[in-house]
């Protein structure tokens, strides 16, 4: 059984859902690089896990036609890799498609989406603060840092609380988590009893990845989901 929410994770900003707002300034700040590099050269993306942050970045990138270069808190993280991957990288050059290093100016732009960056400090992250504000301030492609805490990364870097775009994602409503489940319940053939889906959708609290995986784990075996079924799981 594949992983529905990779499966059914919005490959479009439009099938973002919950955070119209946050997305289409997400989108214009995209844009605005199309007439040179803006002055905010990045963006932080911020808000509860599971709501779309990372799916929006992703879901940009396609969008803008964008390739993309991500580090997260499973990557190396000292200053040393990020000026590697991300520093040298964002000032000269863009990747093609086979991997190798094009020239910035052929017109190609890379996307550095930095996630969990509110977590790039701990003792494996030596150095990587000073290395993320020459980014911040240096980089000729567009930056994404996603955070669950920005406070925890601002506090810590007066160049990202200052010179970053900062866009606040929100929890979902149930009614909208609702109505992204019974169309992946639809598309797997799975009858899901309302008032199961309303118990489905309040339990995630706004978390759309917890709710996709919740409905996953009762559909499993079965073609009905029960509010005995959901009552059971909460």
């Amino acid at each position: 059984m594949s992983d529905w929410t990779e499966k059914y994770r919005p490959q479009t900003l439009d099938g973002v859902l919950g955070n119209p707002t946050a997305v289409n300034t997400l989108r214009t700040w995209a844009k605005s690089w199309s007439n040179g590099i803006p002055q905010m050269r990045a963006v932080v993306l911020m808000g509860p896990p599971g709501i779309g942050k990372t799916t929006s970045a992703e879901a940009l990138a396609r969008e803008m036609g964008w390739d993309m270069v991500e580090m997260n808190s499973s990557d190396q993280r000292t200053a040393k890799d990020i000026e590697a991957v991300a520093v040298k990288g964002s000032r000269f050059n863009t990747f093609s498609e086979d991997g190798t290093y094009t020239q910035s100016e052929s017109g190609g732009r890379k996307l550095i989406i930095l996630d969990e960056a509110d977590s790039f400090f701990g003792n494996k992250d030596r150095g990587a603060l000073p290395a993320i504000n020459q980014l911040i301030r240096t980089t000729r492609q567009p930056i994404i840092l996603i955070v669950n805490d920005f406070y925890a990364l601002s506090s810590k870097s007066s160049v990202v609380k200052n010179e970053t775009l900062q866009i606040t994602f929100k929890r979902a409503s149930a009614s909208t988590i609702a109505k992204a489940l019974y169309r992946i319940a639809e598309a797997e053939d799975v009858e899901v009893e309302p008032e199961a889906m309303e118990l489905i959708a309040a339990n995630a609290s706004g978390d759309m990845r917890a709710a996709v995986r919740n409905l996953e784990s009762l559909a499993l075996g079965s073609d009905l989901v029960t509010l005995e079924m959901a009552q059971d799981l909460s």
